[in-house]
């Protein structure tokens, strides 16, 4: 690790985590629930608050058993310091874990390489799109993101001293306890396949594998024994076959699932805008190919190639399912970028430069577009921000003529940065408005009497969260159209919910004898809330 002995150093490390606290703690706030997860988060962690029960997470007081329970109870915690259910709670510990994770980044490059290495890996990990959304989203894939690195980031400090395993198996807890066995899989995949290209597993003695067991298990079992204890075999047939085996399997389970080429098409789009220096990247690596006898480097690649094969042939796959792998990828560009730029430059690196500049200043000029065109109020912010790219652009292009690597990275991430900070004042409060399902929810359920059943038919977890979250009643979820026909037969009123796309069940429904609902509001072009209020039909079918 290179000791801070000039104050340039100083200042950029500075600067950095400045940068660093912007990108993950702006934009946490005034914004409604947004789907898919968000919703689901806020209800669980709502419910897990209310009813005291960390064991077995529950959605509109139905077990969840997708994933355990460590980002509920975050949320749950705040829930109860503050005093509510806030929108912004459900994101906050995401904001943590993201700049948490970056900063372990920092530390891990500086020990391993130099500050410089070290700042620039967290930089842009903060800075790839996918990983800056999901840091700004109620998600729990960026706390198994900061689990997986705390746990390799253990394993690396571990050549100092043997007493650092533990900190590898303390983040194969909270990896676990994030989302599950494959929060697991990743460390251990990376030390066997590093061990493996190294040729040394004389490690293994050295890993205090029964101790590390003892702590992993002794963490483990009390929850695995706890849902067995409420619900039985049964529950840990949901949590362990349904939500992790056969997300595996092909045909498994339904929902998400891709071709094996999925994810080499998504992960330059999810990792924009760095991928733009893949080229840069690859030609480094091919003439420092002497890298690959640097163990830190070999245990980096070991992260990255191994596990992005093994979710490829996962049947299930989301961009988000990459983000374990993010911090990787960020420290390996971080390192053969600055092999990079020590190296004279090429041509057509000049021009990916110039390239790259005039596609930032339209995306920069397409950020304060936006917002004047969708969101009225917007009109200041927009002219503030138009005013900072306007004097900011002109560096990134000079440095581009120039031919100045080190110039042009550095005016490159100063600007990416400030397209960033510009979003949640600009952005956020455009997608908010398609996002927010709060108004179409409160509406439809003010107009349900206090005393009557919510039914909601084939609901999915979206309409399930927001309806009790935002109005503390909790439905009843009908998934049969024979279930339907039973309630309609009974005396009085009833009051029956959708969230449908494509009229499909309204066309279900219709079988039923409810021919229109009451009420219907267009949330999108193929997306509505829909209230029927039925009769009973009790009379008819005494």
């Amino acid at each position: 690790m290179t000791k801070i002995n000039k104050k340039d150093d100083l200042l950029i490390l500075s600067v950095g985590l400045i940068f660093l606290l912007l990108i993950f703690f702006l934009g946490q706030t005034g914004r409604a629930l947004w789907t898919p997860d968000e919703p689901r988060v806020a209800e669980i962690s709502k419910e897990m608050a209310k009813t005291g029960n960390l064991i077995v997470p529950t959605l509109n007081r139905k077990p969840f058993l997708e994933k355990p329970p460590l980002y509920f109870l975050c949320v749950a915690t705040l829930f109860k310091i503050i005093g509510k259910e806030n929108e912004s709670a459900v994101r906050f510990p995401n904001g943590l874990f993201g700049f948490l994770t970056a900063l372990l980044l920092l530390i891990w490059g500086w020990r391993a390489y130099s500050l410089k290495v070290g700042i620039l890996s967290a930089l842009i990990l903060a800075s790839a799109g996918l990983f800056t959304q999901m840091s700004h989203w109620g998600i729990v894939d960026v706390a198994l993101t900061f689990f997986v690195t705390l746990s390799l980031y253990g394993f690396f400090k571990a050549k100092d001293n043997n007493v650092w395993f533990y900190l590898f198996y303390i983040g194969l807890v909270g990896a676990f306890y994030s989302k599950g066995f494959i929060g697991v899989t990743i460390p251990i995949i990376t030390v066997f396949f590093y061990l493996l290209a190294i040729r040394d597993f004389s490690v293994l003695k050295k890993m205090k594998i029964i101790q590390g067991l003892i702590i992993f298990l002794a963490f483990i079992i009390p929850w695995l024994w706890g849902i067995y204890h409420i619900g039985g075999k049964e529950y840990l047939r949901v949590f362990i076959v349904e939500n992790h085996i056969n997300r595996f399997l092909p045909g498994g389970i339904k929902g998400h699932v891709r071709p094996f080429y999925y994810y080499f098409i998504n992960l330059p789009a999810l990792f924009l805008p760095w991928t733009i220096f893949f080229p840069m990247a690859a030609k480094a690596f091919y003439k420092k190919r002497e890298l690959l006898k640097d163990k830190n480097f070999l245990l980096l690649l070991c992260w990255l190639v191994p596990a992005f094969f093994i979710l490829t042939i996962s049947s299930t796959k989301r961009g988000v399912y990459l983000l374990p792998l993010f911090p990787s990828l960020a420290f390996i560009m971080s390192i053969l970028l600055i092999k990079w730029m020590e190296e004279p430059l090429m041509l057509w690196e000049k021009f990916i430069m110039k390239i790259t500049t005039i596609v930032l200043f339209l995306l920069g000029l397409a950020i304060v577009i936006v917002p004047l065109v969708y969101h009225n109020r917007s009109f200041l912010k927009s002219i503030i921000f138009f005013i900072i790219f306007i004097i900011s652009i002109p560096f990134v292009w000079k440095s581009a003529i120039k031919g100045s690597k080190k110039f042009f990275i550095a005016t490159f991430i100063i600007f990416i940065f400030e397209l960033f900070i510009s979003i949640p004042f600009l952005i956020y409060p455009v997608i908010d408005r398609y996002k927010d399902y709060k108004p179409f929810v409160t509406t439809i359920v003010s107009n349900i009497p206090k005393d009557k059943t919510i039914f909601l038919y084939k609901p999915d977890e979206t309409i399930r969260a927001f309806i009790p979250f935002y109005t503390n009643r909790y439905p009843k979820e009908i998934e049969t159209l024979s279930e339907i026909k039973k309630i309609l037969a009974a005396k009085g009123k009833k009051y029956i919910v959708i969230m449908e796309r494509k009229r499909h069940l309204s066309l279900e429904l219709s079988k039923a004898g409810l021919s229109k609902p009451e009420l219907r509001l267009p949330i999108s072009k193929k997306k509505s809330l829909a209230l029927y209020i039925a009769e009973s039909t009790y009379e008819k079918n005494p």
